[in-house]
């Protein structure tokens, strides 16, 4: 009993630690609870995912293919491998990872991000835009999938449907510039040059000398516009 606890403490302290950006002490603290409990796959799980953290993605694939052997239904472990592969520029393996997590879990809202993120880098964009679509349906309320099914839809030309995502990606959180300077981008693409240039201001207040704003309204006051 007292080993349990101190394997549970030891994992809870390891969780915080990686939270905290502290991935070293992290990894240390993961290793001392697989010392007490070797075959606990949240462990090997919580470690891989630090060290995916420290872009050891060698070590972070080893970890989680020790998670997966001892627990062969473990979607987030499934999913955090697919990263590995795809850090790698494996985006076929990455896939066959993400597209197995969401076959084990299909509620796993960031398994279908992660999922759309590869199928962005292998140019898929229809694919890509499908799966955001999943991550917004499962958690509405996250900003950054709908920053990054914005941003497809900007590759698309589809700039209406973009500033639609923009917009509500600045909503739930107003404090990321490149949410103002892409919708700001769609809007000069439409020749609505004033919001334009009132999301590239935007842009810069959030984030001072953001270089593609800044040209951007250069750009425009040299046009006269």
């Amino acid at each position: 009993m007292e080993s349990f606890e101190e394997v549970k403490a030891l994992l809870c302290m390891g969780i915080g630690l990686a939270e905290q950006g502290a991935f070293d002490e992290a990894v240390n603290v993961f290793g001392m609870a697989l010392r007490l409990a070797p075959d606990h796959p949240a462990i090997y799980y919580r470690r891989g995912l630090a060290l995916l953290g420290m872009n050891d993605t060698d070590r972070a694939r080893a970890d989680l293919n020790r998670a997966i052997r001892r627990k062969p239904d473990f979607a987030p472990a499934y999913d955090a491998r697919g990263l590995t592969y795809a850090k790698k520029g494996e985006y076929d393996r990455a896939i066959e990872d993400h597209l197995k997590a969401v076959q084990l879990d299909p509620g796993l809202a960031a398994a279908y991000d992660n999922l759309a993120g590869a199928y962005v880098m292998k140019m898929d964009v229809d694919r890509a835009i499908t799966n955001y679509s999943e991550a917004i349906l499962l958690d509405p309320g996250n900003w950054k999938y709908y920053f990054s099914r914005g941003g497809v839809l900007l590759q698309k030309k589809e700039y209406d449907f973009a500033i639609a995502d923009l917009t509500e990606s600045i909503r739930l959180n107003p404090d990321f510039a490149q949410s103002y300077y892409n919708r700001g981008y769609s809007y000069f693409e439409m020749g609505d040059v004033k919001r334009a240039a009132a999301d590239f201001r935007a842009t810069l207040r959030v984030e001072p000398g953001h270089h593609g704003a800044t040209q951007a309204l250069e750009s425009i006051r040299r046009a006269g516009r």
